[in-house]
């Protein structure tokens, strides 16, 4: 995040945020104490194989294997708890990536917009891809030299 900010500023270029820290935090507070303790503890426990997990999904996604991104995102949960999942799941990554999709239309419509989000917020039935096509937006790959992205078009 903070490359492309610095690239797109050297650039000259304008730099909108698609949510501010305090709606990164919200998303939390949605989610009972209890439920964050119980999350935050698992993350823990799970550490090295978290870390390997991010790093798979990095790779995927730099081939341009967003279903692998989205297999590796449900081959792993740190819980069995299903609530906790579930809870998770609707409140950090499902409501996360409709409030991104909201904000990224009126950008879409100014045209020539470079967008840059979560690789983990693009597949998926509730992924921004998805919630684009629903909204009538031809999604293609497009290849450059940072790896693959998404193109939309009307």
């Amino acid at each position: 995040d903070v490359v492309l900010y610095g690239a797109a500023l050297s650039d000259g270029k304008n730099v909108h945020g698609l949510e501010t820290a305090d709606e990164q935090v919200s998303t939390f507070e949605k989610i009972s104490m209890d439920d964050q303790v119980a999350i935050l503890k698992d993350v823990i426990d799970h550490y090295s194989t978290i870390a390997h997990l991010n790093q798979e999904i990095v790779a995927r996604y730099a081939r341009g294997d967003l279903d692998g991104v989205a297999a590796l995102q449900e081959e792993y949960v740190a819980t069995d708890n299903q609530r906790l999942i579930r809870t998770f799941k609707r409140h950090v990554v499902d409501d996360h990536s409709l409030r991104i999709v909201n904000r990224i239309l009126p950008r879409i419509e100014e045209q020539n917009a470079f967008i840059a989000i979560d690789a983990e917020l693009l597949p998926g039935d509730r992924g921004v891809l998805h919630l684009l096509q629903q909204r009538g937006y031809r999604i293609s790959p497009v290849h450059g030299a940072a790896g693959p992205s998404s193109g939309f078009s009307e």
